[in-house]
C-alpha cells in the first residue's frame, strides 16, 4: 500500500459504507440514533492516519466529504434522512458537516505523525456518540440544558476508551513506546467532558467543533 490515492479510495468506502449501514437502519430506527451510529463509527478510520504518506491525501478526504454531504443536506437526498431528525435545528442538522470540517483542521494543524488528531477525533465520535445514546435512554438527573449526569459519565467512560485505543493504535503505526496512554486518555476524555457539558446555548449546535478542536489544544499545551 502506498497509502495515496488507494488508502484514499479505502477510507472513502468505509466512510460511505457506514452511511450506507446507516440508511438501513433508517428503515427501523430513528434519525436520532443512525445519525450516532454513523457518528461512532465513520470517524473510527482516522486510525489509519499514520499510514498517509502525504497529508494532501488526507486533506481531500474532509473536503470531498464535506462538499457531498452539504450537497446532500441542501437538496434532501437520501442520506440526509439517516442522519437529520425531522424538525432538527438548522445549525445543529449540519453537525456532521462540522464533524468533518473540525477532523480536516486537525490534521492541518497537527499533521498526519501526531497522535492528537487521531485522540481528539475518538474523544468525540465515541465520547458524544454514546453519551447522546446513554443519556436519551437513561438519562435522569439533568445537569446543563438536557444534558444528563448519566450521559456525561458515558462520554468520560467511552472517550477514554476511545483515546486510549486510538493512541495505542497510534503508536503501533509509528513504532511509538505506549506508556503513558493511560493517562493521555483520561486527560482528553476529562477534558472532552467538560466541554461538552459546557457546550449550551449559542455553543450547542458547534460543539461538533468546540470539542474535538479545545481537546487537541488542550493536548498540545499540556503534554
Amino acid at each position: 500500500m502506498k497509502g495515496t490515492w488507494d488508502l484514499f479510495l479505502i477510507v472513502m468506502l468505509y466512510v460511505f459504507s457506514v452511511m450506507g449501514l446507516g440508511q438501513l437502519f433508517r428503515k427501523r430506527y430513528s434519525a436520532s440514533f443512525t445519525r450516532r451510529i454513523i457518528h461512532i463509527l465513520a470517524s473510527d478510520i482516522i486510525i489509519v492516519l499514520p499510514l498517509f504518506s502525504s497529508i494532501k491525501w488526507v486533506i481531500l478526504i474532509p473536503a470531498t466529504l464535506a462538499s457531498i454531504l452539504t450537497i446532500a443536506f441542501i437538496f434532501g437526498l437520501p442520506v440526509r434522512e439517516a442522519m437529520v431528525p425531522k424538525g432538527d435545528d438548522p445549525l445543529h442538522a449540519y453537525g456532521p458537516v462540522y464533524y468533518i470540517i473540525s477532523i480536516g483542521i486537525l490534521v492541518g494543524v497537527f499533521g498526519i505523525r501526531s497522535y492528537i488528531p487521531i485522540v481528539a477525533t475518538f474523544v468525540m465520535a465515541w465520547g458524544d456518540g454514546f453519551a447522546a445514546l446513554v443519556g436519551g435512554r437513561f438519562g435522569r438527573i439533568f445537569l446543563l440544558e438536557n444534558k444528563s449526569l448519566e450521559g456525561s459519565l458515558a462520554f468520560l467512560l467511552f472517550s477514554f476508551l476511545g483515546a486510549a485505543l486510538g493512541y495505542v493504535a497510534w503508536a503501533h503505526w509509528t513504532s511509538q513506546p505506549v506508556s503513558g496512554f493511560l493517562g493521555i486518555a483520561f486527560l482528553s476524555s476529562l477534558i472532552g467532558t467538560v466541554l461538552e457539558l459546557f457546550s449550551i446555548g449559542k455553543l450547542k449546535p458547534f460543539d461538533n467543533f468546540t470539542v474535538p478542536l479545545g481537546v487537541a489544544f488542550a493536548l498540545h499545551i499540556l503534554h
